[in-house]
């Protein structure tokens, strides 16, 4: 036979799987519909005209740098 612990124990479990399947019931909905807000935000984002990203000083090689800017790995500044 079962100690009243053990019944406890699966009547607490029994009953922690139940709020939780209510729960995940709940939130379902919700996140298919931010899943689906997800998937057409990318599919338009796929169809904009991006702007030319222009290149800035800490994208460019160390030695087209002019001697006063920061260098990259360098704590200096010069």
């Amino acid at each position: 036979m079962a100690s009243p612990n053990q019944s406890q124990t699966v009547e607490n479990e029994t009953k922690n799987r139940t709020l939780h399947e209510a729960r995940v019931a709940r939130a379902r909905p919700v996140v298919e519909a931010f899943i689906q807000k997800v998937k057409e935000t990318f599919a338009l984002a796929g169809t904009e005209e991006r702007p030319a990203v222009e290149e800035s000083s800490s994208t460019k090689p160390n030695e087209e740098m002019e001697p006063d800017e920061l260098k990259l790995g360098d704590l200096k500044i010069k």
